[in-house]
């Protein structure tokens, strides 16, 4: 049941009904990590996707040649490497535990797989991917509105 209770809190999953929450649990593995290990690289390229069942998790991106600029810090309930987990695509950033970090495993293949089985739960997680990446261009548009070029003279 806990587990459900941590699956329930990302968006990605909270239209989910608590059956088809059971079914997602049979596809997790928990695994944990030390203060400063690195959960993923930044460029890795990878079939999990990992929710925080415990602890601080810093998003961390070589920005400029600057390697580890924190952009983001997550905390129980918020899921990692989910572009990568969709598309395939190498990861945009590293990801490091702050002190002991716990976390849901969800391995893409086992994951499509249950969804294949279940058209109604695959439905509402793929308007919860939809809903989140619009939200995500909108939040970019409006930052990238703000931009400043700096300019040589």
């Amino acid at each position: 049941m806990e587990l459900i209770n941590v699956l329930n809190k990302p968006e990605l999953f909270r239209e989910l009904t608590e059956e088809e929450l059971a079914l997602i649990v049979t596809c997790v593995k928990e695994r944990s990590f030390n203060d400063g290990e690195e959960i993923f690289g930044q460029n890795s390229v990878g079939d999990e996707m990992f929710i925080i069942n415990e602890g601080t998790v810093a998003i961390r991106r070589m920005i400029h040649g600057e390697e580890g600029v924190e952009i983001a810090r997550l905390a129980k309930g918020q899921i990692l490497a989910e572009q990568s987990f969709f598309d395939g695509s190498p990861r945009s950033a590293a990801a490091v535990a702050e002190g002991r970090v716990g976390v849901l495993v969800l391995r893409r293949d086992e994951f499509f797989k249950t969804l294949e089985k279940n058209p109604a739960m695959m439905s509402k997680i793929l308007l919860s991917v939809i809903g989140t990446l619009s939200e995500r261009l909108r939040e970019t548009s409006y930052k990238l509105s703000l931009y400043r070029p700096f300019h040589h003279s």
